[in-house]
């Protein structure tokens, strides 16, 4: 399994579990089994990147947003 994420550069912790090699900025998360899977790095990961809050799509917000 192989969770991708945007601005790796911007993470500080777990560096060595990040996989970057030719990439520029997004970085992932390897594992070749449930078992690997460290929590503690993935949830750490994934609170980062909410707050980095940075969306290269600009995903449009589907809550409460009509167009009139």
């Amino acid at each position: 399994m192989d969770l991708a994420f945007w601005h790796g550069e911007r993470l500080q912790s777990y560096k060595s579990h990040y996989i970057t090699e030719n990439r520029k900025r997004v970085m992932s998360l390897r594992y070749r089994s449930v078992e690997d899977i460290i929590d503690e790095v993935v949830v750490y990961v994934i609170e980062q990147q909410l707050e980095i809050n940075t969306n290269p799509f600009k995903l449009i917000k589907a809550s409460g947003s009509k167009k009139k």
